[in-house]
């Protein structure tokens, strides 16, 4: 999971930082201004939180949460304050939590938590590599390929539709296939899970992916595959 810290007081900010340094999952940035963190916006870069403070110089928590929610709509926002007089402006603007000064290690594990389990429109899939945890929306999930005793997550990017990532993580391909939502997902072969989104063509021996990528069907799951994919359309 990305997190970002956008805090003018570095001494907040560093406390802030440090309530994750023992969470292998969690990769966290400290920002000392608003406008920094939205020029990395603007060049791509995308959390799944941001932990705001409110009243910073030039731009303060809420202008900068309107202004990252033109970039990206499914980032949450926290707000760190000393003030409940924003709580109108910032909600409105689409802010997830508040959070009072001074805050402790709890109240942002309990943000965290909260957070991932806010029901989605858009079902998500957390996938734990062996560095973080990164959050998958599961319409971007292309297929999943055990190689070598580990299962290969392959993906389109939010921030570039078109640009395919690959995740490796040690769960196994039936343990990801279980935590799948949804009736878009279908086993083709013992090493090979697809998202049936993401299929341009197939014949009884192979699915062609619009990654690029041809797969093959097993024969003991072609006529499967054939009656899903069906239903699925």
């Amino acid at each position: 999971m990305k997190v970002a810290i956008c805090e003018d007081e570095k001494i907040m900010a560093d406390k802030i930082w440090s309530f994750f340094f023992d969470r292998k999952d969690i990769n966290a940035k400290c920002y000392f201004d608003a406008e920094s963190l939205l020029s990395d916006y603007e060049n791509g870069e995308r959390y799944d939180i941001v932990f705001c403070d409110i009243v910073m110089k030039s731009m303060n928590g809420i202008e900068l949460c309107r202004a990252i929610r033109k970039l990206d709509e499914n980032v949450y926002f926290c707000m760190i304050t000393n003030y409940v007089d924003y709580a109108p402006s910032g909600y409105e603007a689409g802010v997830f939590r508040y959070l009072l000064k001074p805050v402790e290690k709890e109240d942002i594990l309990k943000v965290l938590d909260d957070m991932q389990r806010v029901p989605s429109s858009s079902p998500k899939i957390i996938i734990k590599s062996f560095h973080d945890s990164v959050i998958i929306r599961t319409e971007s999930l292309i297929y999943i390929e055990v190689k070598d005793k580990y299962s290969y997550v392959h993906y389109w990017t939010e921030e570039d539709p078109r640009r395919e990532e690959t995740i490796i993580t040690a769960g196994s391909l039936n343990y990801l296939e279980e935590t799948l939502p949804g009736k878009s997902f279908c086993r083709i072969h013992r090493k090979y899970v697809i998202n049936m989104e993401h299929v341009v063509s197939y014949s009884s021996m192979s699915a062609m992916m619009d990654c690029g990528t041809a797969l093959p069907i097993s024969y003991r799951k072609a006529s499967a595959f054939k009656d899903a994919f069906e239903a699925f359309l």
